[in-house]
């Protein structure tokens, strides 16, 4: 597993207890949106050890800025085989109202749980990659938004729609998958980012969905017993001691999330990298952002 260089700074106290809140950063110029970390800081503050994604957040006075990064191969085939969702509750509750899921979930185009390495030939594996990104790049061009617009839910493209979301995916020379998401703060708040906004906190979820294919391996007894130790349940510490969340079964008004099953507490056995998500992989987080100083 690759050694990362960066600080992990957001940890929760206790079981069970409050974590502290997510601190954005100003943006002093828009963020091109375009899949590439060139405009973040080159330390990333932040990592979950659930979904095993590090990120980092920005605002400005006209928009709310996400970059995430995803490491691990494994990682990456789970975002694309079940697809992301982002929420995001003005309110700072948890309520799965207003957000987007980009990558969105494919039929068809990503790896299967045949295809993985362990099955291969030593340079199936790179040829595996390659054949997934340009499969991405080539395919990934929309994203499903839901309580953004005025129709409540529809897909649109990841650049030029009408109400200024983007997203963007793609790769650096170590193979980590950078994703990036715009959205404009009237959207989420109805309004431009004033100064009572940055004094509260609001939630963001992020929530990897369920691989209906492992989950069928699961139900079929074909899936190895050593791939799932550990449960999921709400709050609690997650392993690397990063950041615990609410890791229960998702509201999916999408249709297209899976679903997924709370359990107890999943503490330092959790899930190992190298694995198709059989449920769930969901937590929630407590974000305040900043103003112009």
């Amino acid at each position: 597993m690759r050694i990362f260089s960066f600080t992990l700074a957001l940890v929760l106290a206790a079981l069970g207890t409050q974590a502290q809140d997510i601190r954005s950063w100003w943006a002093t110029q828009p963020i091109t949106v375009d899949g590439f970390a060139n405009d973040w800081p080159e330390t990333f503050r932040y990592y979950d050890g659930n979904t095993m994604l590090q990120f980092s957040i920005a605002n400005d006075s006209n928009y709310f800025y996400l970059c995430l990064k995803a490491n691990e191969p494994m990682t990456q085939r789970n975002l694309l085989r079940s697809g992301l969702a982002i929420w995001v509750d003005p309110k700072g509750k948890k309520k799965e109202q207003a957000g987007l899921v980009f990558p969105m979930k494919k039929e068809h185009g990503a790896p299967s749980p045949h295809e993985r390495p362990e099955y291969q030939d030593p340079g199936a594996p790179r040829r595996a990659m390659n054949q997934m990104k340009q499969h991405v790049l080539l395919t990934q061009n929309s994203m499903l938004l839901f309580g953004l617009t005025p129709t409540g839910k529809e897909e649109a493209p990841i650049k030029g729609n009408e109400y200024g979301i983007e997203a963007g995916i793609s790769w650096d020379t170590l193979d980590i998958m950078t994703l990036e998401y715009k959205i404009p703060a009237p959207l989420l708040f109805g309004h431009g980012l004033t100064a009572a906004d940055t004094a509260k906190a609001f939630s963001l979820g992020l929530v990897i969905a369920a691989d209906p294919e492992e989950q069928k391996m699961q139900r079929n007894g074909d899936a190895d017993p050593n791939m799932n130790a550990g449960g999921m349940g709400s709050g609690g510490m997650m392993r690397n001691g990063a950041v615990g969340g609410d890791v229960g079964r998702a509201n999916d008004p999408m249709g297209s999330l899976g679903g997924g099953q709370s359990g107890g507490s999943m503490g330092n056995n959790g899930p190992p990298p190298s694995m198709y998500v059989a449920q769930d992989q969901k937590v929630w987080l407590k974000v305040r952002l900043v103003g112009k100083y």
